[in-house]
């Protein structure tokens, strides 16, 4: 059994920023580079949140694919290539921060900051609870994804409502076979 990840507030603006994308929203794909700051501002990043224009869009929008990637490969190693990708995409270095190794963009575009700020928590979350610890909800027909900080490592949704939804469901299945 795998270590619980950290509760980090750059694991959290990674998850939030991946989960702008939703298909129980309407419409599904609601990022805007506002959207996009004010969740760096809440997580802790107001150096992120006022750099953020809305030609940084298609960008922002190509930064989130290749993170919901982690979250969505099937295998361990195709989790670490979806993380790597991610940095080679965002031109992330190694940097000495606060002490420790850290994935940092190799320029200021905001864009690559957030990229690599978001990677760098993935990272840390995943040397921690290994990689089996992202995943995509299980309730249909969402997708969203999330980092499982449960002990036992056995999450399956994303959110309280995704499961819940997914119990009734079932219970209404039972309910027509019997």
């Amino acid at each position: 059994m795998s270590s619980v990840p950290p509760d980090d507030p750059a694991l959290h603006l990674a998850v939030a920023f991946v989960n702008t994308y939703d298909l129980l929203e309407d419409p599904p794909d609601y990022l805007t580079a506002e959207r996009a700051g004010r969740l760096a501002d809440r997580f802790g990043q107001p150096d992120l949140a006022a750099p953020l224009r809305h030609a940084d869009l298609d960008a922002l929008r190509a930064v989130r694919d290749r993170l919901y990637g982690v979250f969505a490969a099937d295998t361990d190693d195709g989790k670490l290539a979806a993380l790597d990708d991610v940095l080679a995409h965002v031109d992330a270095r190694a940097r000495m921060r606060d002490g420790r190794l850290a994935a940092v963009a190799a320029d200021a575009d905001p864009v690559r900051r957030l990229g690599a700020l978001c990677a760098d928590a993935l990272a840390r979350a995943m040397a921690v609870g290994g990689p089996g610890r992202f995943g995509t909800c299980a309730g249909h027909p969402c997708r969203c994804g999330y980092v499982d900080r449960t002990r036992a490592g056995r999450q399956r949704f994303c959110c309280q409502l995704c499961n819940d939804r997914t119990a009734a469901a079932a219970y209404r299945q039972r309910r027509r076979v019997n």
